[in-house]
């Protein structure tokens, strides 16, 4: 490379101008490449960490609660940015890390793996595919696997997939898309709320692409988790700034499919007609209880007992990875015993919320600016919740869980946060401890990267390594970190 680059530099004034430019840009990208670290040990935590994505472009790992391991660990699928604006799917064989593609061009989201059934669920200009993860016999190309299973109204989007596979389910908005158009985040994240457009969760069928609406309201759905135990309990949230809204919610989702919403809705109807309601009705899982408290980024844990979730109470003062059971009453609560465990009747035990001056967010999803604090008549309701505290500056933007349910993540976050951390860009490991409390360790110093990105941490299926992404080298990239210290510290 560098003979290269010093050949390029004497010949310069020689070379035409169009092959000029094409071994200026090559130089670029080479150093660009060059800047990106593939491997190495983390002096200020003692574990290593690596790159997975190595390939051209920018790449990024899926959102934190969209599964992309199959159930044995040996594949995980990432997203890739091609030059042409296209976002791909690559598949990582976790033994080789040799990355195989599996679409072909164009803007690809929506993204879920099926850890079971090893196939990936994602969308396409309306199209709801799905693809294998493994090749057939004598097949060059996971690609040709790709199978169309339904073709969505314009708006429509997705997608959970069920734990029996069977059901996908999905979300529209009725004129969110005009508000959103061309906007910036801090515009239409509280317009959309505020106008109150009709909204409806959805289900497509997998093995005959049949759509049925289940659930219909004036409230914006986002966020939609399928149970990983249950086939019928669907989590989902009420977006909006989160000191405004009672955002975490179940519902039970019907077997039953209808193409009938989807016709209507297709022939430019305003109407949100649906089939048969689900007979179960949504359940509020947290409810607020003093101005200003707020409750997010909600995960299942693995065996489908629980919901965790950031909780802030009020908003940007106490810090809490909370959970509450399902198919608890929002109103009933507990203090949480050492975790994993079910609760007990001599376990349980309350806290009382503190005072709290109200301070209204422009911003959703858990950040604001504590400059902009407004003051509201103070409330101090009792109320108890499952709750491990965590301090200011080991809040995370993301928090998640191993699958054997007895280690959580932290992604950290940035000063100009919600918590407004003095020193949070870090990826944290926590640890229960039997006297309830978190034990916590630094696992990646991420200084040098910019929260914008969010790193959305994701534990592998044999927890010994998390996966986010990050951008500390330059670009967006797919890494994973160890979660045991390395035996030899190194530089990086």
């Amino acid at each position: 490379m560098k003979l290269f680059k010093a050949t390029l530099r004497q010949s310069r004034s020689t070379l035409p101008p169009v092959t000029c430019f094409l071994a200026s840009l090559f130089a670029t990208y080479s150093t660009f490449a060059d800047a990106l670290r593939d491997e190495w040990i983390d002096t200020d935590t003692g574990h290593q960490v690596t790159r997975l994505s190595r390939l051209p472009g920018e790449s990024e790992s899926f959102y934190f609660h969209q599964n992309a391991f199959t159930a044995d660990g040996d594949k995980m699928v990432f997203a890739n940015f091609g030059t042409n604006r296209s976002r791909d799917f690559y598949v990582l064989d976790w033994a080789t890390r040799k990355a195989e593609r599996l679409t072909d061009g164009g803007t690809n989201r929506g993204e879920v793996v099926c850890a079971k059934g090893r196939r990936l669920y994602y969308m396409r200009e309306g199209g709801v595919y799905v693809v294998s993860l493994d090749s057939e016999p004598n097949q060059k190309s996971k690609i040709k696997n790709q199978k169309l299973i339904t073709q969505l109204p314009p708006g429509w989007r997705g997608l959970t997939v069920n734990s029996d596979e069977t059901l996908l389910v999905g979300a529209f908005g009725e004129g969110a898309a005009e508000i959103s158009r061309g906007q910036p985040r801090a515009y239409w994240f509280k317009a959309i709320h505020e106008a109150k457009l009709p909204h409806i969760l959805f289900t497509i069928d997998i093995a005959t692409g049949k759509t049925n609406v289940f659930h219909r309201r004036n409230d914006w759905f986002n966020h939609m988790q399928f149970s990983p135990t249950d086939p019928s309990l669907l989590m989902f949230c009420h977006e909006g700034p989160w000191h405004e809204v009672d955002r975490i919610w179940t519902i039970r989702v019907p077997a039953q499919s209808s193409s009938l919403a989807a016709k209507l809705l297709s022939e430019g109807g305003s109407s949100l007609a649906a089939s048969k309601r689900s007979e179960d009705g949504p359940h509020l899982v947290h409810r607020r209880t003093i101005p200003d408290e707020i409750a997010g980024h909600e995960f299942w844990s693995p065996d489908g007992k629980r919901i965790w979730f950031d909780l802030q109470v009020p908003r940007g003062e106490k810090f809490f990875l909370a959970a509450a059971e399902v198919g608890a009453s929002s109103d009933d609560a507990h203090a949480l015993p050492p975790h994993p465990g079910p609760l007990s009747s001599d376990q349980v035990s309350s806290s009382r919320s503190e005072r709290s001056n109200g301070s209204p967010s422009p911003r959703g999803e858990g950040r604001g600016d504590r400059d902009l604090l407004k003051t509201a008549p103070p409330s101090a309701p009792a109320t108890s919740e499952l709750r491990y505290a965590v301090t200011r500056d080991q809040w995370s933007v993301h928090f998640n869980i191993s699958r054997d349910g007895k280690l959580f993540a932290g992604d950290g976050g940035a000063p100009n946060m919600v918590a407004h951390a003095n020193d949070g860009k870090w990826l944290y490991l926590f640890t229960p401890q039997p006297d309830g409390t978190l034990k916590a360790e630094r696992l990646v110093n991420m200084s040098k990267h910019d929260y914008t990105l969010e790193p959305n941490v994701n534990f592998t299926p044999d927890g010994k390594w998390i996966v986010f992404r990050a951008n500390f080298d330059g670009s967006s990239q797919v890494y994973a970190v160890e979660v045991a210290k390395a035996k030899t510290k190194g530089g990086t």
